[in-house]
């Protein structure tokens, strides 16, 4: 089951976050483009994940079952962006933070 496939349960997505705001997460890959920051990392409450920021906003957009496939996400959304994309889906955090599309 992929990590973003997982049945949403409030109380152990709000345990994970506060989990997750008391642990570093250790980075994988760290990329700019423009103005933009590709951040892949594993973080201790969501697994390997890629967000992009923009400014002062960190949108995550997609997490991984593994670190290797973390990799080559990261280097997916690199060339995304690199291609002129600006549309992203934002998937939130778990059940407490629904996807949402973003124009960076």
């Amino acid at each position: 089951m992929n990590n973003q496939d997982k049945v949403p349960n409030s109380m152990d997505d709000m345990f994970n976050l506060i989990r997750g705001m008391s642990n570093m997460p250790n980075p994988i890959n760290r990329t700019e483009v423009e103005t933009f920051i590709i951040s892949t990392v594993n973080s201790a409450d969501m697994g390997p994940e890629t967000a992009i920021c923009s400014g002062k906003e960190i949108y995550p957009v997609e997490r991984y079952d593994d670190i290797q496939s973390a990799k080559i996400g990261h280097l997916k959304w690199v060339k995304f962006l690199e291609d002129g994309n600006r549309e992203i889906i934002s998937i939130g955090y778990g059940s407490i933070i629904g996807p949402k599309v973003i124009n960076l």
